[in-house]
């Protein structure tokens, strides 16, 4: 899917998605204008997630580059429920079946970047690949960067 920015109602999605939130990043609760905010994808577009309002989150800076592919679990202040804006689904992808495969078929712990060549993805992706498989119990982190299967 094409992201042409000017034609498609980039800023007014952006708006749209910031009043939904009540301008307020939905990781750490943080309220405009005491921090830039910006609006995240739920589900990266590298790994087939739209520019479509059900796909998009408020965040603020820090959160969304700290993000960085992984899966957040925080509370928002004054909740007693942790925000879970990204779901993995229950049915294994063909890419977490590929994943588990080549991590139990590895005769050493796997780094993120040798996965990612081996699945032809993008490093970010299989990290979050790993953490997902990580939750499934079908990866353990052995290491700094270093996964096995299980």
């Amino acid at each position: 899917m094409p992201r042409n920015y000017l034609t498609s109602g980039y800023y007014a999605l952006r708006f749209e998605v910031l009043e939904r939130d009540n301008f307020t990043c939905q990781y750490c609760g943080q309220r405009a204008p005491n921090v830039k905010l910006e609006v995240d994808h739920k589900i990266p577009v590298e790994a087939g997630g739209e520019d479509i309002p059900e796909n998009l989150v408020t965040s603020c800076y820090s959160c969304n580059r700290g993000k960085a592919g992984f899966i957040i679990r925080t509370r928002r202040k004054g909740s007693r429920n942790p925000v879970r804006p990204y779901l993995p689904s229950a049915t294994p992808s063909p890419r977490q079946n590929d994943a588990v495969a080549f991590l139990q078929n590895a005769k050493s712990p796997t780094r993120p970047k040798e996965l990612a060549k081996a699945l032809n993805i993008n490093v970010r992706y299989a990290c979050v690949l790993l953490n997902v498989l990580q939750e499934k119990k079908k990866a353990v982190r052995v290491g700094r960067g270093l996964w096995e299967g299980t």
